[in-house]
């Protein structure tokens, strides 16, 4: 009698999605972009900041400690696929949030402000009610370049997807969340 090996058996299984993956610019829903990305890995090696990694699965994803998003769109430029589209009715990151974690320095009572100096769009704002600043993060404000993540001696700033994706817009563009691996 043969045996068979179960270890094969994971090549007919559907991908698995990693949660709180930020996907490249102008990207498709998750579900969306995982079966129309081919994996070239263009859009990765035209990054001129190279914050655009090869994530698991060899799907591509955005590392922000590596830097900040210019929205060249060159990645958009280079993808022959569907997966990327730039829409002007869109911004380049949706569903995003950033959070401020107790590693701030003005939270440990030290005065700083390079994420404030970094953030173009100047969605992040120092308020003085004592002897430090609060750091204020505008969300609605913010165009999620990652400039303040690259930039905070304590990695303190992180930005992550806020909420699962809409169903029904085929642009929601880096956004993908779940508390578990979710097949597609």
């Amino acid at each position: 009698m043969a045996t068979i090996d179960h270890s094969r058996r994971a090549l007919f299984r559907a991908r698995t999605v990693v949660p709180n993956t930020i996907r490249p610019p102008w990207s498709l829903t998750e579900k969306l972009f995982v079966e129309s990305c081919s994996r070239c890995h263009e859009c990765v090696s035209v990054c001129a900041e190279d914050i655009i990694v090869k994530g698991d699965g060899g799907f591509p994803e955005i590392d922000f400690s590596q830097g900040e998003c210019t929205f060249c769109q060159d990645c958009v430029n280079t993808c022959s696929t569907t997966a990327l589209q730039k829409s002007n009715k869109l911004e380049a990151f949706q569903g995003l949030s950033i959070t401020l974690s107790e590693k701030c320095l003005n939270r440990q009572g030290i005065v700083c402000q390079s994420c404030k100096d970094m953030c173009e769009s100047r969605a992040i704002s120092l308020v003085w009610r004592r002897s430090v600043p609060e750091i204020n993060i505008n969300n609605e404000a913010c165009n999620y370049c990652g400039a303040c993540v690259s930039g905070c001696p304590t990695e303190a700033i992180t930005i992550s997807p806020d909420n699962i994706n809409s169903a029904k817009s085929h642009h929601s563009p880096n956004l993908f969340y779940s508390e578990k691996h979710i097949e597609v």
